[in-house]
C-alpha cells in the first residue's frame, strides 16, 4: 500500500529510492532555467554543482533515516525562500507485535504534551509541534532553531509498520514567526489531503 497527497505548486516530491538521481537532476535543471539568459555559464555550472550537492547530501541523510519520500518547495514564494520540507519515513518497529497494539501505542503517544490526534486518509495520526535545535551540516551553516511539526500513524494494510511524516521549517526570522505559521498551516493542508492507494 502506498500513499497520494496533492501537492500546491512550487512544491515537489523526491522519491528516496529508484529515479532519485535523475529527479534531483530535474529540480537542478528547473531552478538554473529561472536564472537570466545572459547568466555567464560559469556561474551556471558553479550553481548546477552547488544545488546537486546540496540535494544529495539532503538526501542521503535522510534515507539514512529510513525515509522514503522527501517534498520541498523548489522555487520562491511569492518571492520569499521559505525553507521548508518534509519527508516521509517508514518505519518498522518491532516485526513481532501483535494484532491490535496500534490503539494502544497511539494512546501512548497521546499521552504526551501537545500531542493531539488528527484523522488523514480516514486514519488517526498522532500530531506533536515543537521547536528545536539544529546543529550545523553539511547544508545549514550555523546552529539554528526549526519548527517541526510530526504526524504518525500505523499502516492500515499491515500495522506492524508506521508512517511518520515530519515537516520543518526556519521561518523567516525565527521558528515561530508569521511566515512559520502560514507554512505550518499550509503543510496540515497538504496533509489533509492524504490518501491510502492500494498496491497495484
Amino acid at each position: 500500500m502506498r500513499y497520494g497527497l496533492m501537492l500546491p505548486s512550487p512544491w515537489q516530491h523526491v522519491p528516496l529510492g529508484r529515479g532519485r538521481r535523475e529527479r534531483i537532476a530535474e529540480i537542478v535543471d528547473e531552478a538554473l532555467a529561472r536564472l537570466p539568459d545572459d547568466a555567464p555559464p560559469d556561474q551556471v555550472a558553479q550553481g548546477r554543482i552547488k544545488l546537486t550537492e546540496m540535494l544529495e547530501t539532503r538526501l542521503r541523510a535522510a534515507v539514512e533515516t529510513g525515509a522514503v519520500d522527501f517534498y520541498l518547495p523548489t522555487a520562491l514564494t511569492r518571492g520569499v525562500d521559505v525553507r521548508s520540507s518534509f519527508l516521509v519515513n517508514e518505519v518498522l518497529p518491532d516485526a513481532s507485535a501483535p494484532e491490535g497494539v496500534t490503539g494502544q501505542v497511539l494512546a501512548r503517544l497521546l499521552a504526551d504534551d501537545g500531542a493531539k490526534p488528527v484523522t488523514a486518509g480516514h486514519t488517526v495520526w498522532v500530531r506533536t509541534e515543537e521547536v528545536v535545535d539544529r546543529a550545523a551540516d553539511e547544508t545549514v551553516s550555523d546552529d539554528v532553531s526549526v519548527r517541526k511539526v510530526e504526524y504518525t500513524t500505523a499502516l492500515p494494510a499491515d500495522e506492524r509498520y508506521w508512517y511518520v511524516v515530519t515537516f520543518t521549517t526556519f521561518g523567516h526570522e525565527h521558528p515561530r514567526d508569521g511566515l512559520a505559521d502560514a507554512m505550518v498551516e499550509l503543510f496540515d493542508a497538504i496533509m489533509s489531503t492524504w490518501r491510502w492507494l492500494e498496491a497495484a
